[in-house]
Order: structure tokens, then sequence, then C-alpha cells
């Protein structure tokens, strides 16, 4: 019977193979580490910095509350129809400039029923 191998661990450049394994463990942690920190901050600024929100009471007045908004911005636009208890996201053609004022929408539906709710 031949006598049983023995494990060694080669150095290379005064570090083992073991050592070296580890070593690239942990570069694949960091970089993990760091991709998910450009994530996390791609995902914070994908964000709006706003959403506005119409309640209207039916159907029949969304093309002119469409109308009356400001559009051309980055600020999503939330309809809600009170009377069929349903919430329309408008397509981003629609999506409000936050900057503009909103007081022709708000003289027209109450201030009640326009909100520009700022994101945290």
């Amino acid at each position: 019977p031949s006598p049983a191998p023995q494990r060694t661990a080669r150095a290379r450049g005064g570090m083992s193979v073991c050592d070296g394994v580890i070593a690239g463990e942990q570069r694949l942690m960091d970089d993990e580490r760091l991709i998910r920190q450009r994530l996390e901050r791609a995902r914070a600024a994908a964000q709006p910095a706003a959403k506005l929100y119409v309640r209207i009471e039916s159907r029949a007045q969304l093309d002119d509350v469409l109308g009356m908004i400001p559009r051309g911005g980055d600020t999503p636009v939330y309809i809600h129809i009170s009377g069929e208890n349903t919430t329309l996201l408008t397509p981003k053609e629609y999506w409000a400039s936050a900057s503009e004022p909103l007081d022709g929408l708000t003289q027209a539906l109450g201030a009640a029923n326009v909100k520009l709710v700022a994101q945290k």
C-alpha cells in the first residue's frame, strides 16, 4: 500500500494558495458591496422628486384635467376617479412640471383635490 498523500500549500510570492483564495473571496465581497451601493444610488436617483395626485368625480372630466396639467416635467401624475374608485397613472408625456404653478387645476378642482407630494 502506498502512503496517503499529504496536503501541502504551495507558496506563490509569499502567499499560500489558501490565502490567495481567501483574498479573492474578500475582493468579490468588496465588489458586491460596491455594486449594491451603486444600485441603491441609481434607484434613488431614478425616483421622482414629487408626485402629483388629482381627484376627479368621473371619467368625463379626464380630458379637461389633462389639458390643465403643466406638462413636460418628470413628476408622475396620478388621477383618482372617485366615481369608479380607480386611480390611473398618466403616460409619461402627461407628467407634470413641478416648477410650474398648479393654480388653474387647483381653482377648477379645489385644493383638496390637487396634491403635489414631495418624496422622501
